[in-house]
């Protein structure tokens, strides 16, 4: 059986992006926050439902932030089982 690949018309051709080759393996890189992260919990009765916002924010845009995720909570899937 002929290879998919070997039967893709001429204008249709996999190319291979520059610099990749198979016998090179590049590990990507984590992105990391910009700034420390600050834990706020969502449901207070549930302390593992936190959320993590900027540290460096001001106190009133963390409490409006703290508050509008608090408002929102139940559209948050924190497990598999929750949208059901």
């Amino acid at each position: 059986m002929d290879d998919a690949l070997d039967q893709v018309p001429p204008s249709k051709e996999r190319k291979t992006p520059k610099g990749e080759n198979s016998e090179e393996t590049e590990t990507p890189t984590k992105v990391q926050p910009a700034e420390e992260l600050l834990n706020i919990e969502i449901i207070p009765v549930n302390p593992d439902k936190t959320m993590r916002i900027g540290s460096h924010l001001g106190e009133e845009v963390k409490k409006e932030i703290t508050l509008c995720l608090q408002r929102n909570a139940d559209i948050f899937a924190w497990t598999p089982q929750d949208p059901e």
